[in-house]
């Protein structure tokens, strides 16, 4: 991965500025970033400097490289694949006059970078961005072109290489399309949008392709002064979301299933916006960037809604240029912006934990003589409950959601000499998740002697955990009795290898009070006290 093969090491200052943190990540840098997040939630930015494409990415300090030499990029947008391999596409200024659409992509050891429009055969052609989404390891780029022939071309790759279709109306040699951005949904079904020109006035159209043709419709008419950048995304619902700047407006559109129901989401006061893009949660929350340029000052914000819209300003008001803010949301709800400063020439990104609705905590697990007793504190109140993850982050130890009152654990099923990495997943009322703490135990390698643990949970309400070691092969007993000493159950009898075991006890069918719980191993005899209570 891209990630292994780091070339430059950079050096970043941070500060705090009210919920944000910013960081610098590069100097000497162009314009137009790009942020995303991969499967770690750890951030990479694309940008543009003096050596062509270059890459950067954060798993504790930020790294740089370049992706391709030789090219003037702009238009750039960043995706991560199936394997946190980083895709970047990008438009290549060839020289003043023509334009080249270009890819560059990581295979795990190299970079590769392809040219997908020929601009040898296509007339007169200038573009003006360009959006690549992945799914997987499916890939879509779209972007425009807005002298003749103007048109909103996207090109996929789903495993069979590159294929490329019309998104936008083709017979309409008086338009012009610009700023577009594109999805996918579940289906596989691709939604762009984009702004549409003609003569001095704007519009807005969307285009959804089913795989074998795209069906065009016009959202805003030709009735708008000027309509600026537009982003997209999809949830897990598979609604869109649309933003888009209108004039002095930044304008967001939910799908209601066949059309967007569009709303005015800031209105500027002063000054002039500078780039726009959106993220969207898998729960459909929206978050949106805008930077607002002041003159000698300016301002990156991140747009939320909570019932109404809120703009919270990320980095203050600054002196400098303040451009191109891209914006990503992570797994666990936290947000990061890229922007640059184009006075002095340097890539930031801004980060903020205070969308995600909890905080972290402290995970914390000790041996006891059942296993590896695990605890951690509240660390929200409006969740659905709690996972824990040993080692992967496949299946959870828990079979049914922890609840929130719950804080401990027991893993009983452990192996002496091995270490264990556990991590704790809240799980917020909307579904998202977040890990919030983790931490490593070890469970030393000491000598096997014969033991019974406590059960757990004690009390216990129909079922509980009971473990043992046993020092040597052999015969077992281990039964139920009541405080009179009647057996009420044998749990197991026969023979078994040393080492540790674990069973459950069902006990629904007994009444609430206390029992014993007898081991019999080895001529010895130990005795654990459990409490049914309902």
């Amino acid at each position: 991965m891209a990630k292994k093969l780091l070339l430059l090491v950079l050096i970043f200052a941070s500060l705090t500025l009210a919920d944000w943190t910013v960081e610098t990540v590069a100097s000497s840098v162009r314009d137009c970033p790009d942020i995303a997040f991969d499967s770690a939630n750890n951030p990479g930015i694309a940008i543009f400097n003096s050596s062509g494409l270059r890459y950067y990415y954060n798993d504790g300090s930020w790294n740089g490289e370049t992706a391709t030499g030789t090219v003037y990029p702009y238009g750039i947008s960043l995706g991560y694949d199936s394997q946190d391999d980083p895709h970047i596409g990008f438009i290549d200024e060839w020289d003043m006059l023509d334009d080249r659409l270009m890819y560059s992509s990581h295979d795990g050891s190299s970079w590769t970078t392809v040219m997908l429009t020929d601009f040898n055969d296509m007339a007169d052609l200038y573009n003006t961005s360009s959006s690549i989404y992945l799914v997987g390891d499916d890939r879509y780029l779209l972007h425009d072109t807005y002298f003749t022939p103007s048109r909103a071309l996207l090109f996929y790759n789903t495993g069979m290489g590159w294929f490329d279709t019309d998104m936008a109306d083709t017979g309409s040699p008086n338009l012009r399309y610009v700023n577009s951005a594109v999805c996918v949904n579940s289906s596989g079904d691709v939604f762009a949008v984009y702004g549409t020109v003609q003569g001095t006035t704007y519009g807005l159209s969307y285009s959804i392709f089913d795989g074998s043709s795209s069906t065009v419709t016009v959202l805003q008419g030709f009735d708008a002064p000027y309509i600026g950048r537009a982003s997209c995304g999809v949830d897990a619902s598979d609604n869109y979301h649309i933003a888009y700047l209108y004039g002095d407006d930044i304008r967001y559109g939910l799908w209601n299933g066949s059309t967007f129901d569009v709303e005015t989401a800031h209105t500027l006061s002063g000054g002039t916006f500078d780039g726009l893009d959106m993220a969207i949660t898998p729960a459909g929350d929206p978050f949106i960037t805008f930077t607002q340029d002041n003159g000698s000052q300016s301002e990156v914000f991140c747009l939320t809604k909570d019932g109404s819209w809120t703009a919270d300003s990320v980095t203050g008001s600054v002196s400098g240029e303040l451009a191109y803010s891209n914006i990503a949301v992570d797994s666990g709800r936290n947000v990061g912006i890229s922007y640059t400063n184009d006075t002095t020439d340097v890539l930031h990104y801004a980060y903020s934990t205070d969308y995600s609705g909890i905080e972290d905590t402290t995970l914390s697990g000790r041996v006891a003589d059942e296993g590896v007793m695990l605890n951690w504190e509240s660390v929200g109140d409006e969740l659905l409950g709690f996972n824990l993850y040993r080692d992967d982050m496949v299946t959870p130890l828990n079979g049914e959601l922890l609840s929130t009152t719950d804080s401990r654990w027991l893993d009983s099923i452990v192996v002496i000499g091995e270490e264990y990495e556990y991590r704790l997943e809240a799980i917020e009322l909307d579904g998202t998740s977040h890990i919030v703490g983790d931490c490593v135990v070890r469970v030393p390698d000491t000598e096997a002697a014969l033991s019974l643990s406590d059960p757990y949970p004690n009390p216990a309400v129909d079922s509980l955990t009971v473990s043992y070691t046993l020092a040597t092969d052999g015969a077992i007993n281990l039964s139920v009795y009541d405080l009179s000493g009647r057996l009420v159950e044998t749990l197991i009898s026969g023979n078994q290898t040393a080492g540790r075991h674990s069973l459950s006890w069902n006990a629904s069918g007994v009444a609430t009070g206390a029992y014993l719980i007898r081991l019999e191993a080895a001529g010895s005899m130990l005795t654990k006290r459990a409490v049914i209570s309902r």
